[in-house]
């Protein structure tokens, strides 16, 4: 009877996934959940952004998502990191020369400020991150070229806690703002989900035009309404025809661009957009 028992432990523990071995130390268990353990997570890093007139190719430093750099025809970002794996800076390149860099610091390992500074230009901005609930807030913007100005940024989100809107300007009233970006998404994932730093690659361009989003849903509509000249322009993004892989990000879209200004009129632009990803599986 006692061996009968100890049968039925031996099969219940054998069921269980990621178990610990009877008498087996901690280290070897580590060693064996690293190896073994089927809660390793799936991610779909994207290698190339292709669309008609160029593409955008993405390098890494391993299967985590961390990025080593970013080709886009000419531009290119190269990413150094600290001793605690955090991306420590960015450099921006444009034919080799090196125009701009990223310089960030974290708090409970999220950026909570960073400093750009602009070699050609000869500019400093410097920013610092609000977050509530961990996700971004304010950002405040102090520019120093010229003489200083201080703007900030404000982010909204939905009900279920996905980004919809942020503006940049007007003391927080949406009405006055000098740039607006407001989205719709779906429940498919946004095709850079899985990039580490795709927040920092976003906080980079906040103050302008960013090329990339700190969202986790796919993005079907974009917005961006730009009062930052004297010849105010809206640019519309929408994407249709949508192929998305059996995991949800997507592999193909039609993307529709129409800009519209006062004196420029309205310009309409369409592209296929293909994505290559790489698919990997790591516990981290």
């Amino acid at each position: 009877m006692k061996n009968y028992t100890l049968y039925l432990l031996i099969l219940c523990l054998a069921a269980i996934g990621c178990q610990k071995d009877i008498g087996e130390p901690d280290a070897d268990l580590t060693t064996k959940k690293d190896k073994d353990c089927k809660c390793k997570k799936e991610r779909y890093l994207p290698l190339v952004y292709k669309q008609r007139s160029d593409s955008i190719s993405f390098y890494y430093k391993d299967d985590l998502g961390n990025l080593d750099r970013i080709i886009w025809g000419r531009d290119e970002w190269r990413f150094t990191y600290n001793g605690n794996k955090e991306v420590d800076n960015i450099k921006y390149y444009f034919i080799n020369q090196l125009y701009a860099e990223y310089r960030f610091s974290y708090s409970n390992k999220k950026a909570c400020a960073f400093t750009e500074i602009g070699y050609v230009g000869n500019y400093v901005v410097d920013y610092k991150i609000k977050r509530q609930n961990g996700r971004l807030s304010e950002i405040y913007i102090k520019y120093d070229h010229n003489g200083i100005f201080n703007d900030t940024a404000w982010f909204h989100y939905d009900a279920n806690n996905v980004l919809d809107r942020y503006f940049v300007g007007g003391r927080n009233n949406y009405d006055k703002a000098r740039l607006i970006f407001s989205f719709t998404t779906n429940a498919n994932k946004y095709w850079a989900n899985d990039i580490k730093s795709k927040e920092l690659l976003f906080l980079t361009g906040v103050r302008d035009t960013p090329w990339i989003f700190s969202v986790e849903n796919d993005i079907t509509n974009l917005f961006i309404s730009d009062h930052r000249t004297t010849e105010p322009e809206s640019i519309g993004e929408s994407y249709h025809n949508t192929i998305y892989n059996p995991s949800g990000y997507p592999s193909y879209f039609l993307k529709k661009i129409v800009y519209e200004s006062d004196i420029s009129g309205t310009r309409e632009y369409s592209t296929d957009v293909n994505i290559t990803y790489k698919k990997v599986n790591s516990n981290h």
